[in-house]
């Protein structure tokens, strides 16, 4: 807890806390019911707000690290360029982003961000990254940053051998497919079709997507299971 709350007898009370250990292990959803490591007296039981618990962060892979530090040196600041923004954001902490000019109207600028997982930012992570481009941003930028709407899809495949090891290899391929579309872009069935072949061979197949999938600028697919069928279905 990060202060001392007095809770009504029968009621309720709110109260933030922070997570004693680093990297995403201490990320839950919204609405997760908790177990208290000592129980008090009383308490009933503890539930996360609709944010959840989120902020928590891997330490970034040495490639990602370097691959940004190269990008900045090649493109560095150009007066609030969509790759100035992008590179803002990054630097907040942002997964995946979408940079739209005159996404409300001439003038302006939406920045839409993603964070790690993929999933939906909350609203102090939102506040952090439009702070963080505030301090660097052409003054009379008029730049918004606005959270992703993740799309969930479930992706159906057909197995030529339908087995545990297939299917996770598979699985694995598929989620790095779906987590590198980004926000507004395509998913390519061609894509999906080819790291199946790639990974268990030319008698499989992609029974949907049946098509190209193009997401709107606020829009980022995301996995959430795959339909499995075996060669005979």
């Amino acid at each position: 807890l990060n202060e001392a709350v007095a809770v009504p007898a029968g009621g309720s009370a709110s109260v933030a806390v922070t997570c004693t250990t680093t990297g995403t292990g201490g990320n839950l959803p919204g609405n997760t019911t908790l177990t208290l490591v000592q129980p008090v007296a009383g308490v009933v039981s503890v539930v996360t707000d609709q944010d959840g618990l989120a902020g928590g962060a891997d330490i970034e892979p040495v490639e990602s690290w370097r691959s940004r530090i190269i990008d900045k040196i090649r493109t560095p600041y150009n007066g609030g360029t969509v790759q100035d923004y992008s590179s803002w954001a990054l630097a907040a902490g942002a997964y995946s982003v979408n940079v739209v000019p005159s996404y409300t109207g001439a003038g302006t600028v939406g920045i839409v961000v993603a964070m790690a997982g993929p999933r939906v930012p909350t609203t102090d992570e939102v506040a952090r990254v439009q702070a963080y481009i505030d301090e660097r941003r052409p003054v009379r930028g008029n730049a918004t940053v606005y959270p992703v709407e993740l799309v969930p899809q479930t992706p159906v495949v057909r197995l030529g051998l339908d087995n545990q090891t297939n299917r996770e290899a598979v699985t694995s391929a598929f989620a790095a497919i779906f987590n590198g579309v980004g926000i507004g872009r395509t998913l390519y069935v061609e894509a999906l079709q080819a790291a199946l072949y790639d990974t268990v061979g030319a008698r499989s197949s992609v029974i949907a997507p049946a098509a190209d999938i193009v997401f709107q600028s606020m829009e980022m697919p995301t996995m959430t299971s795959i339909d499995w069928r075996d060669g005979t279905s």
